[in-house]
C-alpha cells in the first residue's frame, strides 16, 4: 500500500537542488534590464514638470 508522499516530495527535493529556478532569475534579468529606462525617464522627467508650472 502506497500512500503517495513520494511524489509530492520529488518536487521539492528538485528546487531544493536549483535554488535559481526560471522562476526567481526571471524577474531579475526584467528588472535589470528595465533599470536604465526608469533611471533615463527620472532624468528628464524634472525638465518639463518644472517649465510646465513656470518655475
Amino acid at each position: 500500500m502506497t500512500t503517495g508522499t513520494g511524489q509530492a516530495a520529488a518536487p521539492a527535493r528538485d528546487l531544493a537542488r536549483k535554488p535559481f529556478t526560471r522562476m526567481f532569475t526571471t524577474p531579475l534579468y526584467v528588472g535589470s534590464s528595465l533599470n536604465p529606462v526608469t533611471s533615463s525617464l527620472i532624468a528628464t522627467a524634472p525638465v518639463p514638470i518644472a517649465t510646465e508650472p513656470h518655475v
